[in-house]
């Protein structure tokens, strides 16, 4: 779904991550690390967490949501593109980052 985006100077991903990242005040030249779940590789970037690719799966979110709570990943953010997570896969990180233990609060922010 995300190579719709692909152009000649960057795959759709890229494009996707750049134009996000601009959106929510990073400007265009900071760059994310990549941040290995179970199998997932998501995109982190300070204290927002982007969720692009496919293939992200149930143990994944409950990879992402120990760290949080256990306090080895310190976020305030989740970034989703939801037409590359599968349904019941998204209702897992909506329900779970919900209910967080420790008095967290991370936000989930669906794009389109």
């Amino acid at each position: 779904m995300i190579s719709v985006f692909d152009n000649g100077h960057a795959k759709g991903k890229q494009n996707i991550l750049t134009t996000w990242l601009n959106k929510d005040g990073y400007g265009l030249s900071k760059n994310s690390k990549p941040y290995e779940l179970k199998q997932y590789l998501a995109d982190l970037i300070e204290k927002s967490v982007y969720i692009i690719d496919e293939g992200l799966e149930d143990e994944d979110v409950m990879t992402l949501i120990k760290r949080i709570e256990n306090e080895e990943l310190d976020i305030t953010r989740v970034v989703v593109y939801v037409h590359s997570v599968r349904f019941s896969v998204l209702q897992e990180v909506r329900k779970n980052l919900k209910v967080l233990r420790n008095n967290k609060n991370v936000a989930l922010i669906e794009r389109f």
